[in-house]
């Protein structure tokens, strides 16, 4: 019976020594994000600040959605999009040296054009995770996360709390997690404000990624940019992700009657 009062107070006591070094992490993230000690403080007092485990839903093979995203009424959005921001792209081809039908692909495959930006709370899914792992690589991931949200909410003069998501943290027409927003994201249309819920800035903000991460003429560096842009490169189906975008892009500039060939 003492042992097992003994061990159940060792592991309280552990639980809340592992607590109280995230909170330290954290609060020492939110500063190195740029915010001050009471906008810190304010973040971390905050009553909102609460761990939402993402919902369960069922997913689509990659297969299914391939299919979706290469189908000719996709392919004839992109291109409507393409010519809708014309100016937009134009800019990003001259500024980063990447053919826009490969942004469009790639906007096309985040966000369907931003018909799919997703409704879950950035904030609550990072605290989840902040709160949830025991593996220091996770939560501090998670951390950097939340504090770079924190600071990008800042930025837009935007509450942090009511920026909505994907189920996995990603935001905007491009998908970026807050940690790639704060170290890749680029000012589109020189407004003084990065908002990737915007065009010019989600357009500006991929192409920065993808330039920054090795993107060259050839196509094998543009395929190895794009499965960095959709997670680690090992893992089979980063291959799968960044074929699927090269093909969708190529069909964009393949004649009409053409784009639905496989």
């Amino acid at each position: 019976m003492i042992w097992t009062l003994l061990l159940t107070f060792v592991l309280a006591a552990g639980t809340a020594a592992a607590a109280d070094g995230k909170a330290v992490y954290l609060r020492a993230e939110l500063r190195r994000a740029g915010l001050t000690v009471a906008e810190t403080e304010d973040f971390l007092n905050d009553p909102r600040l609460q761990p939402i485990r993402p919902l369960t839903r069922s997913k689509m093979t990659w297969a299914e959605l391939r299919t979706q995203i290469l189908a000719d009424p996709s392919v004839e959005r992109g291109r409507n999009f393409l010519q809708e921001h014309a100016a937009a792209f134009a800019e990003i081809e001259a500024a980063f040296g990447i053919g826009r039908e490969h942004i469009a692909a790639l906007v096309r495959v985040e966000s369907d054009f931003g018909a799919n930006l997703g409704a879950d709370s950035v904030a609550g899914y990072f605290y989840w995770v902040l709160t949830a792992n025991s593996a220091a690589k996770r939560w501090q991931w998670a951390a950097q996360n939340l504090a770079a949200l924190a600071a990008h909410g800042k930025h837009l003069g935007r509450d942090p709390f009511t920026i909505s998501g994907s189920h996995a943290g990603a935001i905007g027409l491009v998908q970026f997690l807050p940690y790639s927003v704060r170290h890749y994201a680029k000012d589109g249309d020189g407004d003084g404000v990065i908002d990737l819920f915007t065009v010019p800035d989600a357009l500006a903000s991929a192409a920065n990624y993808l330039k920054r991460h090795g993107w060259k003429e050839s196509r094998a560096s543009q395929v190895r940019a794009l499965q960095r842009y959709y997670g680690n490169p090992r893992l089979a189906v980063t291959r799968t992700y960044a074929e699927t975008a090269m093909q969708y892009a190529a069909m964009l500039l393949a004649p009409a009657a053409l784009a639905g060939s496989p």
